[in-house]
């Protein structure tokens, strides 16, 4: 069976053309495979961990039809999406398919063993083969909204285990604290060397319109533009991420992350974000800052010039 439907709707899950798994014995590199096309003479991989943005994976072109990709070392969580194209002897390109395909794309979500529902009532007034439809049509009218009324932010993914700072003391670096206050450029404050992972593009969209202030404290000026925002239910985020607001710069950590869902289906993803103050040390982080600590992985931990 390649499809599943209902004569109230049109037909919505189907098996996709291109396929991923994870290549054999592996954890981290992804298989993509496809079906040749008749007219093509090559073809183009693009990834992402976000379902908004294509970035290019292959440096040549592909004349075979599968491709594997060595993922960065990210949250399991994160869940990549790829694209493949072909192109013909005009050199014109063309997507296989316009939605990305992931790991999950062909598992059926409904199968009768996942979820089953349990009363007569039930299956008669929303029954199985609907379920696609609707969570289908759930989703594509979040992304359209988002499409047509979000904004993009880039998202910095806060790493919460990995090679400890090196800016620790010694006789703890086998236990770091994860959570540090410092102001090291090596962590951003994390505890962890490049404290985060780079960052990649999504789009989010406001619950309310944020309001701004300024407050004067003894401290001095304290701003904020704390919001609600929404997002798609892919890529996962974390409380404590950092997101960038590409239309002006300002920088945001993720709080009181909440998700929805359809049948266990996630299908949106709720957050808040509390305005990064001035100063805070992560505030310097950016792709190419992230990738300068990471030159320090072979530093020497601190020595404490006091063994208490």
């Amino acid at each position: 069976m390649t499809e599943f439907y209902t004569d109230l709707f049109y037909s919505t899950f189907q098996v996709r053309k291109v396929k991923v798994s994870f290549s054999p014995n592996t954890f981290t590199q992804l298989k993509v495979v496809w079906d040749s096309v008749p007219l093509a003479i090559s073809y183009n991989v693009y990834g992402s961990p976000s379902p908004f943005t294509k970035n290019k994976l292959n440096t040549t072109p592909i004349t075979n039809t599968f491709f594997t990709y060595d993922a960065p070392q990210v949250p399991e969580d994160v869940v990549w999406h790829f694209w493949v194209s072909w192109i013909n002897v005009l050199g014109q390109e063309t997507f296989i398919e316009s939605e990305p395909a992931t790991l999950y794309t062909n598992v059926d979500p409904f199968a009768t063993a996942n979820n089953p529902q349990t009363t007569a009532f039930g299956l008669n007034q929303i029954p199985d083969s609907m379920m696609y439809f609707y969570r289908d049509e759930i989703r594509r009218r979040e992304q359209a909204v988002l499409e047509n009324d979000g904004e993009w932010f880039k998202v910095f993914l806060r790493k919460w285990s990995g090679k400890p700072c090196p800016h620790q003391d010694e006789r703890t670096s086998s236990d770091p604290d994860y959570d540090s206050a410092g102001f090291c450029k090596l962590c951003f404050g994390t505890g962890i060397l490049g404290g985060f992972w780079p960052g990649f593009d999504i789009k989010m969209r406001y619950k309310d319109l944020p309001e701004r202030h300024i407050i004067l404290t003894e401290q001095g000026i304290d701003f904020s533009h704390d919001f609600e925002s929404w997002t798609l239910w892919l890529p996962k985020l974390h409380e404590h991420d950092l997101v960038v607001r590409q239309i002006n710069g300002e920088r945001f950590i993720i709080q009181n992350i909440a998700e929805s869902s359809w049948r266990g289906q996630p299908l949106r993803q709720k957050l808040r974000l509390i305005c990064l103050q001035p100063g805070d040390i992560r505030q310097l982080v950016e792709d190419n800052t992230i990738e300068d600590a990471m030159t320090h992985q072979n530093d020497p931990y601190e020595k404490p010039s006091i063994w208490g």
